[in-house]
């Protein structure tokens, strides 16, 4: 399996209440969503899954490496050259054209920043036209195309979104992950959502349910 899940649990400091996740196994290329109320854990455990947090106990490993015994350097250096992030926000930088933003999520990792790459997906994404555009110019939904495009600039392995269409109505979040599981399809790239959101499951190979721990 690309990816497992085992035996995790978290408990934030101050906190009384242990968050259990189930084990999980994600093939690569899959499509997988963990779907949960708000207060189930799912944005932990997407963060989790990134590296972002380490997890009370438990065992998170990704192709075939275990993130808990990682520094905190080597898991730096193992997330922005392997994995893509979308959050809730999209945090491009404001005094950056878009093609600046995705050039920089390049550079820092140590690569070099391909132009050809860069409009491939602003062009796939279909927002080619604002490449020299800064966030402030765009739609909301525009920003939000480009910081999947920041989070593929990579070729990364796993591409993990929060909450992408919890802003949507019906339409616009169909429209939204029909894009999502296109681009991820053409990239070879893992794709695991968390969100709330039962009208996007159809879109994934697999479901993770979690449930409410109070």
């Amino acid at each position: 399996m690309f990816v497992e899940l085992r035996h995790l649990q978290h408990q934030y400091p101050g906190s009384t209440t242990r968050l259990p996740f189930p084990d999980t196994e994600i093939a690569q290329g899959a499509r997988h969503v963990l779907l949960g109320k708000s207060g189930s854990g799912k944005s932990t455990l997407l963060h989790i899954l990134a590296g972002l947090l380490r997890p009370t106990s438990g065992e998170v490993w990704v192709d075939g490496v275990e993130l808990g015994k990682m520094s905190d350097s080597a898991l730096d250096r193992f997330r922005g050259d392997r994995m893509g992030i979308v959050f809730q926000q999209h945090h491009l930088i404001g005094v950056l054209t878009i093609e600046q933003n995705l050039a920089l999520a390049a550079t820092m990792v140590g690569k070099k920043a391909s132009k050809q790459r860069i409009m491939h997906l602003l062009e796939a994404l279909d927002i080619a036209p604002q490449a020299r555009k800064r966030p402030s110019e765009l739609s909301e939904g525009q920003r939000q195309r480009a910081s999947i495009a920041r989070a593929l600039m990579n070729e990364p392995s796993i591409l993990l979104a929060d909450e992408p269409t919890s802003a949507l109505d019906d339409s616009r979040a169909a429209q939204f992950m029909s894009m999502l599981a296109e681009i991820s399809d053409s990239e070879q790239t893992t794709l695991v959502v968390a969100t709330h959101d039962a009208r996007i499951v159809p879109f994934f190979d697999h479901v993770t349910r979690l449930e409410d721990p109070s």
